[in-house]
C-alpha cells in the first residue's frame, strides 16, 4: 500500500472521494467474486453426489447383468 499526499483544496476532495468510490467498487467486486464462488462449489457438490449415485446405479445393473470389473477398470461379461 502507498499513500500519495494530493495536497489540500477541492482538487484533493475530489481524488478522495474518487479513490473512495474505486475502493468501494472494488469490495463490491470482491463480495459478487466470493458469492459466484460459493455459488458454484455448492452445485459442484451437488454434481458430485448426483455422479456417485449414478455410478452405484451402472455398478449395480453391470454386476446383476453378469458383468465384472477387470483389473478395477473395464467391464468384462463373467464366465460360467
Amino acid at each position: 500500500m502507498v499513500k500519495d499526499y494530493a495536497g489540500t483544496g477541492p482538487l484533493a476532495e475530489m481524488q478522495a472521494l474518487a479513490d473512495e468510490l474505486e475502493r468501494q467498487e472494488e469490495e463490491e467486486r470482491r463480495q459478487v467474486d466470493q458469492a459466484e464462488r460459493e455459488r458454484l462449489a455448492l452445485l459442484d457438490s451437488s454434481v458430485r453426489e448426483a455422479w456417485q449415485a449414478v455410478d452405484a446405479v451402472v455398478n449395480a445393473a453391470m454386476l446383476l447383468g453378469g458383468y465384472r470389473k477387470h483389473n478395477r477398470g473395464e467391464w468384462r461379461r463373467s464366465r460360467g
